[in-house]
């Protein structure tokens, strides 16, 4: 799907085996266009940048399933504007550089609510998502087993906030959960079993890091098991 400058709604469907050269594998949507996914199966899709979809506009992701896509960047989604995900789950997506599930480019909003990221992994950075001078906002959300060279879960070079999340065994050299060079907050969430060779959970390249009420059980790093 090519969306220009309108609305596309897609619900109750399933996008398998599909390809793009350079941006969205299954849909591109266009500045100031509208699509909303509503229980819908995307599986093993690919292109270079946003394995499903490349969102210039505003791109809502609802109660649906996105598995084994991949990508250079951003497996499943490449981000240029807003994205809102609701209550999806998101399994064992790859790709060859950053961002095994999100590319977040600069000022640009990524939310992610009540979402399940499962064995999603980047070669280099983001196992999940890689924030490039943008914004995004976890919250309710369970990440389990993700993996990539920086960052098991996150790379953040933006502004991002965790809260009353559950970050568990993912994996990174550095950072086992977060990689951040800006501004990290988290709150109210818990990390356990999350390993790395530096920074068990977080390695905090002269960014700004801050925690509230949260809980790190079991993380191990042969430098510095939490931070």
């Amino acid at each position: 799907n090519y969306n220009d400058k309108n609305t596309t709604t897609i619900t109750k469907s399933r996008f398998y085996f599909n390809k793009a050269g350079n941006y969205g594998g299954c849909n591109y949507n266009n500045n100031y266009a509208t699509i909303t996914i509503t229980e819908t199966n995307h599986t093993q899709n690919q292109a270079k940048n946003g394995g499903v979809n490349a969102n210039y506009g505003l791109l809502t992701i609802q109660s649906s399933n996105l598995n084994n896509n991949n990508a250079i960047r951003g497996g499943v989604n490449y981000n240029f504007k807003e994205i809102h995900i609701n209550k999806s789950t998101f399994k064992n997506n790859k790709v060859t550089t950053h961002g095994g599930v999100n590319y977040n480019e600069v000022y640009r909003h990524l939310e992610i609510e009540d979402s399940t990221f499962k064995d999603n992994t980047a070669q280099q950075n983001g196992g999940v998502n890689y924030n490039n001078q943008g914004e995004i906002y976890s919250i309710l959300s369970k990440y389990i087993n993700n993996s990539a060279m920086r960052g098991g879960v996150n790379y953040n070079d933006g502004e991002l906030t965790i809260q009353d999340s559950s970050l568990n065994s993912n994996v990174a050299k550095n950072g086992g959960v977060n990689y951040n060079y800006k501004n990290l907050t988290i709150t109210d969430s818990n990390f356990t079993n999350n390993h790395a060779t530096y920074g068990g959970v977080n390695y905090n390249n002269n960014g700004n890091l801050t925690i509230t009420n949260s809980n790190f059980t079991n993380n191990h790093a042969t430098y510095g098991g939490v931070n």
